[in-house]
């Protein structure tokens, strides 16, 4: 874990633009990674299948986000 750390986060904050959701992001890639460790084909590095894993839970999460933003009748603010 140690090893990726740094590269998964760089990968998640590019995208996500929010370290606290990035760190987020890591940690449920290497649960994913965990999960899903024997479809692990070994066609392509460990590292690079990992940090795809973090990539499409980045995305994820930037879609929902916006999704959220997009509510009719929400503007972001509290109240």
């Amino acid at each position: 874990m140690r090893r990726y750390n740094q590269r998964l986060f760089r990968i998640a904050r590019t995208i996500l633009r929010d370290d606290d959701e990035a760190e987020y992001v890591i940690q449920d890639a290497y649960v994913r990674a965990y999960a899903w460790l024997d479809q692990f084909a070994g066609r392509a590095q460990f590292s690079t299948w990992l940090a795809k894993i973090a990539i499409h839970e980045a995305s994820s999460r930037l879609r929902k986000r916006k999704r959220i933003w997009e509510l009719p009748g929400f503007d972001g603010r509290d109240g």
